[in-house]
């Protein structure tokens, strides 16, 4: 609780109470403050926020703080308000008002003992975990944590699960650093991870810790528009903005809503009603009185508050006066169902977005199915059935596919988290759901299927963030198109993993949505009765590029020994015709102790013997000794029973194993590509400034005389400025070439730059092989792009990688660069270039990948030094590490709020390779007699989506403290916020790092007190 909302007497804490999520309608962990003194009141809120003495639901959820000495039930509510308008409940009336109005709703109840365990606890019946966690609580005599992310209290979340292992964690939250309070079982790590970006479950320390990335926190959209004295902290939102109305929604009005068969209106208004919403639903239309025992409400004006979202249900030309009125009340989303049909109806769709746009109001459509949040009810549009709630999310362009795929997950017992048609995308886009459900806690894998990209660099940053939290998949039809294989390349560039089919998304449904351990690269183990069956899956694993796992010497022995004599311990493990079901279930529990063996496939066609029925029990009462990942696959498939309690106990289930294989192979390749992208590049000597300076005097000189760029020797003596060797005589003579790659780049209307990389056909091949890629590359982008050569065992990797980065690094520098074509002629020792051509001209597309910001570099003359700062680059992680390294433990205390030890490659890795376009690391460092540059401090800022807030964080070497080092960083990072139009910088300090809090007041920030106790917030206006 913010304690510049409470009089300053004394007080003492009830420790932790369950109060109500208003993001996320789950509990989350507050704290009721029992004061020695009178009771105290906070003032009445101004604007939209407050409306004739009652809390609008632009507050949604109730938060209940006791001012008495006994139960806080029987205290005061400083702030009591409901989702509903009708149950509002004023600043000051009692408590227990606030328990009661939830409990009629069914949600949660604010109630706390002395002793820190919650003595009693209701939850919505969507949410069985948070009672879980609750009663975990209560077993071990803790308090228990609420849920990660929530909106206005983002914890990072332990659940204890042993009462020696887990001590008192209390409530953290992720921001620049870690956490402070309770005892540090669960994990010093914990807090790390949210700075490092990671979404992750852990166990530690006997307790289940969840840690969601930095820049997640303020959910709420609420946030964005409070005044900054009510809370400095979460004052503006760090999210994509209003979104979380649509996936979060508290109160839904439904505009055209009619019972009329067939219209739109009437399905709309059917689905939002079988749904069964929680929260408030309002029926616009000035034709009826009452829908389905409804109060209709004529106009959206005269509706009681503005509900979290509007589902726009009316002709065309009704959209830009009814949006107008929803901004005005306050409404935060939109969803218009209808099409665009007429040039009348796009003009009035550009009418209304021009509406929409003073009030923030996001709009989803045209051409909408609509949005699902299966776990709050909330089914908003017209899909074709109700939807289970699950933890994949759904993201496409299609009505159509939105509705088979939700339809064939239906029949399988499968769930979603969220399930989104786009529509025409006119507003909110792919790029924005990707955004969000990135920090989403709900989702743990996104599935995506788009036809086209809006915003290649939008897209690109989205997509990146996404996949290096959780496994994104994507679909997208027309393998034949020219630019397929560009979107292939941008695909794996940001980690995402493409899927050629729809059967294969589907059967990702089954793994993602059902399976708890993930896939490793460490082979698979196969267990199944007959050799048929078994050379079946065997074949069906290398197809899909799998291989079998190699068992310890140790495996082999304790599973045949747990085997009856005569069946041979290997892999695949064959358990005979005659195989009983406790068969499978002694190998699985032998199995389990060596997790060398990989990932278990179970293929069982069933038997006499071993009827499914019975193997599938055998499996579940096996998975409480598997911490991998087992997958099945039953011939002739199951009974939906035997099929839904796999499903609870985490077993996929697949029909075949070529589908069982595929479905693996594609999570196995997630995992690769994120790890690629995490590899550390080879430190290749920076182009000097001199060079690229003069590269690009050449070419804009070029066009100032008229010319529109180089050709034959002019464009080899250009091209040798970046390092590029041009080929002799007896290069183009001798024999010796092992092949010639044609290099072509060309400006793409939506990506921006693109290379197209071509070599000849191999043997065998009829084809060239062709690949696409994005600039910037470094030497592991690079490598990976000749890896997949047919000519990469034969081609001398060093020259070839140092030519291809080259290339990409003068396009980055020289924008004037629109079409580029050449040959790089691999020799056994050399790579040259052959008859380039360069075409020049102005106003080239921005890449779709922000690169290196070269022009952030500046060398400084510091206290007797030459030194550098600049931006962080991959290569830096050696630098950064040593940095740390000499960091005293108090140091990173201050710095990390915790006692961190130890950094991993994935640490450092997610400190120095950065998204330029959302981050900024300025280092400055300082070169020693051998030429090795030093990193001497650092300063971050991370930057939500919307460009709204940064988060900054800084570091200083301790024997360059007191240098005015720290100092000089932070205005450098505070002038590159405001260059880019950053509206806000934010950032905290524990309150005992008193340097950190003088600096900041020194450069301008406000400085303020936090809800969690010996934590200051900074907060500091960047634009007029």
């Amino acid at each position: 609780m913010n304690s510049n909302l409470v009089s300053d007497g004394p007080r003492r804490s009830l420790d932790c109470t369950a109060i109500f999520c208003p993001a996320r309608r789950l509990p989350a962990i507050g704290q009721c403050i029992e004061f020695a003194g009178p009771p105290f009141s906070i003032p009445e809120p101004a604007g939209p926020m407050f409306r004739d003495g009652r809390f609008s639901t632009d507050e949604s959820g109730f938060e209940c703080r006791a001012a008495g000495r006994g139960d806080p039930r029987d205290g005061t509510s400083t702030r009591g308000f409901l989702p509903l308008a009708d149950v509002a409940v004023e600043p000051g009336a009692p408590c227990s008002r606030v328990h009661a109005a939830a409990e009629r709703r069914g949600e949660t109840r604010c109630r706390a003992s002395r002793d820190g365990r919650p003595e009693s606890h209701r939850a919505p019946v969507s949410t069985p975990s948070s009672r879980a966690r609750h009663a975990a609580g209560r077993k071990t005599g803790l308090a228990a944590c609420g849920p990660p992310a929530c909106s206005l209290h983002p914890f990072i979340s332990c659940r204890s699960v042993s009462k020696e292992k887990a001590r008192a964690v209390q409530c953290m939250r992720p921001r620049s650093g870690w956490f402070g309070g309770g005892g540090e079982v669960c994990a010093s790590m914990m807090r790390a991870l949210a700075w490092f970006g990671d979404s992750a479950e852990r166990h530690i320390g006997g307790a289940r810790c969840f840690a969601y990335p930095m820049g997640t926190r303020a959910r709420s959209g609420v946030a964005a528009r409070r005044s900054p004295s009510l809370n400095p902290f979460s004052g503006v939102a760090v999210t994509v903005r209003n979104l979380d109305a649509l996936f979060h929604p508290t109160a839904v009005a439904v505009v055209g809503a009619s019972p009329r068969p067939g219209s739109v209106g009437a399905m709309v208004w059917a689905c939002v009603l079988d749904g069964r919403f929680g929260g408030a639903i309002w029926p616009v239309n000035p034709k009826y009185g009452e829908l389905n025992g409804h109060k209709v409400y004529p106009y959206v004006d005269q509706l009681p508050s503005a509900p979290s979202v509007a589902l726009i249900c009316t002709p065309p030309a009704t959209w830009p006066g009814i949006v107008r009125k929803l901004g005005g009340l306050g409404v935060r989303a939109a969803i218009i169902v209808g099409e665009t049909r007429s040039g009348a109806d796009r003009a009035a769709l550009e009418r209304a977005l021009a509406a929409a746009k003073p009030y923030l109001l996001r709009v989803v459509g045209p051409g909408s199915l609509g949005v699902v949040s299966p776990a709050l009810g909330a089914h908003f549009g017209a899909p074709a059935c109700i939807v289970k709630a699950g933890g994949v999310a759904w993201v496409s362009q299609s009505n159509a596919l939105t509705n088979a795929v939700l339809g064939w997950a239906h029949a399988r017992g499968l769930g979603f988290s969220h399930a989104v048609a786009l529509g025409g995308e006119a507003d909110v886009d792919a790029a924005d759901v990707l955004d969000y459900l990135a920090s989403d806690a709900e989702t743990r894998a996104i599935l995506l299927e788009l036809d086209t990209v809006k915003s290649a660099r939008k897209f690109m940053s989205a997509a990146r963030a996404a996949a290096r939290n959780k496994p994104v998949l994507a679909l997208r039809a027309g393998r034949g198109d020219s630019g397929d294989l560009l979107y292939t390349a941008a695909f794996q560039r940001a980690g995402m993993v493409r899927v050629d089919a729809l059967d294969d998304l589907l059967d990702e449904i089954e793994a993602l949505g059902v399976g708890r351990a993930a896939a490793t690269s460490g082979g698979v183990t196969l267990v199944t009765s007959d050799r048929g069956v078994a050379k079946l899956a065997v074949d069906a694993l290398a197809a899909a590029g799998e291989t079998l796992a190699q068992w310890p010497r140790a495996a082999v022995d304790e599973v045949g020994g747990a085997l009856p004599a005569g069946i041979v311990a290997g892999n695949p493990l064959l358990l005979g015709d005659d195989a009983r079901p406790e068969y499978f279930g002694a190998a699985l529990k032998a199995l389990a102790q060596h997790p060398p063996t990989g990932t278990v496939f179970v293929v069982h066609a069933t038997s006499h013997s071993a009827p499914a029925v019975d193997v599938a029990r055998v499996l579940i009462e096996s998975r409480k000794f598997a911490r991998r990942g087992m997958l099945a696959c039953f011939f002739g498939g199951v009974d939906a029973a035997t099929r839904d309690a796999l499903h609870v106990h985490g077993i996929p289930v697949h029909t075949t194993p070529q589908r069982l294989a595929r479905a693996h192979a594609r999570l196995v390749d997630y995992q690769l590509g994120r790890e690629l992208l995490m590899q550390t590049p080879e430190g290749t000597p920076p182009q000097p400034a001199a060079s690229i300076s003069a590269a690009r005097h050449t070419a804009r000189a070029a066009l100032a005389q008229g010319r529109d760029g180089f050709e034959g020797d002019a464009a080899l003596e250009w091209l040798a400025g970046f390092g590029i060797e041009r080929a002799t005589d007896a290069d183009v003579d001798m024999g010796d070439t092992i092949v010639d790659i044609t290099v072509g780049m060309y400006d793409d209307p939506n990506f921006g730059p693109v290379f197209r990389y071509s070599v000849p056909p191999a043997d065998g091949v009829s084809a060239p092989f062709v690949v696409y890629g994005l600039p910037p590359f470094n030497t592991v982008l690079a490598r990976a792009v000749v890896a997949r050569s047919p000519y990469a065992h034969r081609a001398p990797p060093e020259p070839l990688l140092q030519a291809l980065t080259a290339l990409s690094q003068a396009v980055c520098d020289v924008r004037e660069i629109v079409e580029m074509s050449l040959v790089l002629r691999v020799r056994p020792t050399r790579v040259v270039a052959l008859g380039p051509h360069i075409r020049l001209a102005t106003g080239r597309s921005r890449l779709a990948i922000v690169p290196y910001p070269r022009y952030l570099e500046q060398q400084l003359d510091w206290r007797g030094e030459r030194i550098t700062v600049r931006p962080i680059r991959p290569e830096d992680e050696a630098a950064h590490r040593e940095l740390l390294s000499a960091m005293t433990p108090d140091d990173l205390r201050m710095r990390f709020f915790g006692a961190i030890r130890n950094f991993d490659h994935s640490q450092i890795a997610r400190m120095t390779q950065i998204d330029y376009d959302r981050e900024m690391a300025l280092i400055a460092t300082l070169d020693d007699a051998d030429g090795r540059a030093h990193t001497l401090g650092a300063v971050r800022a991370v930057t939500d989506p919307d460009n709204e807030a940064t988060e900054f964080a800084i570091a200083v070497r301790p024997d360059q403290k007191g240098k005015g080092l720290g100092r000089m960083l932070m205005t450098r990072i505070i002038d590159y916020a405001r260059s880019r139009g950053t509206a806000w910088m934010i950032g905290e300090a524990l309150r005992e790092n008193t340097a950190m809090i003088s600096l900041a007041k020194d450069s301008g920030f406000a400085v303020s007190s936090t809800e969690e106790p010996g934590v200051v917030a900074f907060r500091l206006k960047l634009q007029p």
